[in-house]
């Protein structure tokens, strides 16, 4: 259990924003509730919270991982972050049609060897960061972001890790502020440059593979994604082997039209032509191709 967790819970709980419930108890849509589980014979005990969500589906969320939120500038950020407070810092960038939940599994692991660990929803994703202009989902204006929570963790230096979009925007760090990063790894995302270079290339079918960008990037495409409940945006978490369980976490961000809609600016600032500097990466790099 992170360390003064179980102090925290307590004290919320005094203060009234937790309500401990008895199982089989009374639930309203909305209503927090905390179980405390021993479960170890030396005393040490897990404390599992549940969410009663408005669908009066329960979910439940493993408190290695805590929930949080911190403001950069005008927005608010919403993140996963375990690990100790004194480690060195690895942000998380999610891709499309993601959320920070997708790291669950690398969480666990760089939080065990000792890393603090980070896992924003990102710009259009996080309800208290969602401007509803496009030019605001620039590749410039979301690499700021990741500096400012940088900022607001503390921290002048750090690894950065990126998957589809966000794997574009640890590309676009490491051009802009190669000077913050330990290192950058990037899954999936080939560099801007050899991206261009492929697209360009009469001989290459990258065209063809990269059309849905357009598509994505049509107005009201948010309505293809979420008609038939949120069929099409189901069907990209059943082709990658998500469990509904897994879903779950997912569904709850981008099930939602101003979630999907400013997920998707992503696609139509860069359809539109949006400010990027992104040059070699000077800062160690891994790429891995998935």
């Amino acid at each position: 259990m992170p360390e003064g967790l179980e102090a925290r819970l307590e004290r919320e709980v005094a203060a009234g924003e937790w309500e401990p419930v008895e199982s089989g108890g009374s639930l309203r849509p909305g209503d927090r509730m905390c179980l405390r589980i021993a479960n170890d014979a030396d005393g040490a005990y897990d404390i599992t919270v549940l969410v009663l969500q408005a669908d009066f589906k329960i979910q439940q969320f493993d408190l290695e991982k805590e929930s949080h939120r911190f403001e950069v500038g005008e927005f608010t950020f919403d993140a996963l972050e375990a690990g100790p407070t004194d480690g060195e810092l690895v942000m998380l960038l999610h891709g499309f049609p993601q959320t920070g939940d997708q790291w669950r599994h690398q969480i666990d692991a760089l939080s065990e060897a000792g890393y603090r660990v980070v896992a924003p929803n990102q710009r259009g994703y996080s309800p208290g960061a969602r401007p509803d202009a496009v030019e605001d989902y620039s590749r410039d204006r979301l690499a700021e972001d990741v500096i400012g929570m940088a900022d607001a963790l503390g921290h002048e230096r750090f690894h950065l890790v990126g998957h589809d979009w966000g794997g574009a925007i640890t590309w676009e760090v490491a051009a802009r502020y190669p000077g913050r990063l330990g290192s950058a790894t990037i899954v999936s995302t080939p560099h801007p440059a050899a991206l261009l270079a492929a697209l360009t290339d009469p001989e290459s079918d990258q065209q063809v593979r990269s059309s849905y960008i357009q598509t994505f990037a049509e107005e009201g495409s948010e309505n293809q994604f979420l008609e038939d409940d949120a069929a099409l945006l189901r069907s990209f978490y059943e082709e990658a082997g998500l469990s509904d369980e897994e879903m779950e976490p997912q569904l709850a961000v981008l099930n939602d039209p101003d979630a999907m809609r400013s997920a998707l600016h992503w696609y139509r600032a860069a359809v539109q032509g949006g400010a990027t500097v992104t040059g070699p990466s000077t800062v160690p790099t891994m790429y891995v191709w998935s």
